[in-house]
């Protein structure tokens, strides 16, 4: 049975459930990807890992599981969950005279490639990914756990975490695209969406391994400035 398990406040869910969310619940049960879909209006659950600890409390949170082997069986639940939690966070009562506060087709790209990456690099097929999304007052906060291969995992960090320009960046995806393009390297181009992200869009991204019960876990976590 295919579950998508989904955290948020009580009163924030429902207030917006009547609004763009009904459109996305029904695209949900249109396409039949989802034999039990579960919002959980409770305290949101210990994650697989330790999350930074923000000085700010966020003013809004949403947390969605969901398992590896069900995503990739139909690699459109990736853009359908990714859509869905963007849409989530689209403020309907904004004045449209006004650009908007969350940019949620970036949201929506962005999410879309951290489903990507976490799904077809999990190590258990099983053992759910955990998307977490924080709204602060003037930043957007996204994070992504799911286990992994320790090379995969020290691979993804290391591409993350170093500092590199512009310049270094473009080689860096050039060199992916011609090995996938002339050799079909699939394993050298892993990364390929993530690297996408870090040359071309107006975000940062950092990831942390921690290992626990014999397993490691990689966390990708993404962050970017809105304007009010």
């Amino acid at each position: 049975m295919c579950l998508l398990k989904i955290y948020t406040k009580p009163v924030k869910f429902f207030a917006k459930v009547t609004k763009e969310l009904l459109f996305a619940i029904n695209f949900l049960n249109h396409l039949k990807i989802l034999y039990c879909f579960m919002i959980t209006a409770a305290k949101l659950p210990k994650t697989m890992t330790i999350l930074p600890k923000f000085t700010l409390q966020p003013e809004d949170t949403l947390k969605v599981c969901f398992k590896p082997i069900d995503v990739e069986r139909q690699w459109i639940r990736c853009s359908t969950i990714a859509n869905f939690v963007a849409a989530y966070f689209q403020d309907v009562d904004r004045d449209p005279a006004l650009a908007p506060i969350i940019d949620i087709n970036l949201l929506s790209t962005v999410l879309n490639e951290l489903i990507e990456n976490a799904a077809k690099y999990s190590a258990d097929r099983q053992q759910e990914n955990v998307l977490i999304v924080h709204i602060f007052k003037n930043s957007l906060y996204v994070s992504i756990t799911n286990a992994a291969m320790q090379h995969q995992a020290n691979k993804v960090s290391q591409q993350l975490n170093a500092d590199r320009n512009a310049d270094e960046l473009e080689e860096m995806y050039m060199n992916k695209l011609q090995d996938l393009a002339e050799n079909g390297l699939v394993q050298r181009s892993a990364g390929l969406g993530l690297l996408m992200l870090q040359k071309d869009y107006p975000v940062q991204l950092k990831a942390t391994v921690n290992k626990e019960d014999n397993k490691y876990l990689l966390t990708v976590e993404v962050t970017w400035n809105i304007v009010h």
